[in-house]
């Protein structure tokens, strides 16, 4: 379990503040939690100092859900007060809705086979590929064109042009003259 994070930083106690590394509500061993009595407790505390605070938040990460967790009772029942979320990663049917989607927000006319054509040969993750989005609609506006397959190779020869333009050729030094 990892935790940590708080929009405003806690006063802490006396009872947590020799828990706590340097990041505000962070645990000196996330993966740890499980461990030791002192770490719990002072987890625990820390939840009831954050929970005092309305401006402040506490997150934990896991790979189980809290009531799955083998702590005390105390904190397991205080882990599982907020929103628990189970985090799954999007199939590509799931990522081609949300390139369209964010597309359509944009107002980018995005054609049909541009989505799956993009997640069969770039990078699937979604940081990527919103990027990629980005990059295709400024080349389409710049180049005022749908964004199509057509859009996506010219900007990729493009860029390819650019490269070459800005690459000198190697020059030899004297000593390295033919012989002949």
């Amino acid at each position: 379990m990892c935790v940590g994070g708080s929009r405003q930083r806690p006063q802490p106690s006396a009872a947590s503040a020799g828990a706590r590394s340097e990041r505000p509500g962070a645990l000196p061993e996330p993966a740890g939690v499980s461990g030791s009595d002192a770490q719990q407790i002072a987890l625990f505390n820390l939840f009831n100092e954050v929970r005092a605070h309305s401006a402040s938040a506490l997150v934990a990460t896991g790979n189980v859900a809290p009531l799955g967790l083998s702590v005390r009772e105390d904190l397991r029942t205080r882990l599982g007060w907020g929103l628990v979320f189970q985090l799954t990663p999007l199939s590509d049917e799931s990522k081609a809705s949300a390139l369209k989607h964010a597309a359509r927000e944009h107002g980018i006319a995005l054609a049909d086979d541009v989505p799956a054509y993009l997640l069969r040969y770039f990078r699937g993750d979604m940081s990527s590929l919103m990027t990629l989005l980005d990059e295709l609609d400024r080349f389409s506006l710049e180049q005022k064109r749908a964004v199509t397959l057509s859009c996506y190779y010219a900007q990729c020869s493009q860029q390819k042009k650019a490269r070459r333009m800005t690459t000198r050729p190697v020059r030899r030094p004297s000593f390295f003259k033919p012989l002949f």
